[in-house]
């Protein structure tokens, strides 16, 4: 199983591939607010592209309604999910924070700080994937704002 939505990325000045990728989090195909088992994010984890290092940035934070988007997974909180990767991915795995509201705007200073991140864990020849709920309206509200574009090549 891939992570749903995959969608690969570049930047919006040159049609050179980057590692760079957005997704939904894991097990959001069986519903926006449903418990997800431990099974489904190892799966999640399994289909990760890329073959070294991972990077991930979680926009991942609150439902509108204040509901935690961690709060349908046994680890409960980011630590716990970085933790939980760690243990279950056979390569290293790092997580960054960046808590977003479901269905809100991101700060411009947001985006500046994810687009630091992201250069930074490029440089570093990481495997980098932008993480929200649904994988399409924060993930693609950050690339938008930071200069990159939908890359319609193969993932893989």
């Amino acid at each position: 199983m891939e992570p749903q939505k995959l969608r690969r990325w570049r930047r919006s000045t040159s049609m050179d591939a980057i590692a760079l990728y957005t997704c939904a989090r894991p097990g959001r195909s069986l519903g926006p607010k449903r418990e997800v088992a431990d099974k489904v994010v190892k799966k999640w984890i399994e289909g990760l592209p890329g073959t070294g290092e991972i990077s991930l940035i979680s926009l991942l934070g609150q439902k509108p309604d204040g509901i935690s988007e961690y709060s349908f997974y046994s680890f409960g909180n980011a630590s716990g999910f970085l933790k939980f990767l760690q243990q279950h991915s056979s390569r290293p795995v790092y997580l960054f924070e960046f808590p977003t509201i479901d269905f809100n705007l991101i700060l411009k200073a947001t985006c500046e700080q994810i687009r630091d991140r992201l250069n930074a864990e490029l440089k570093l020849n990481r495997t980098v994937i932008i993480v929200d709920s649904g994988g399409v309206q924060r993930t693609s509200q950050v690339c938008r704002q930071i200069g990159i574009v939908e890359d319609p090549r193969n993932i893989r």
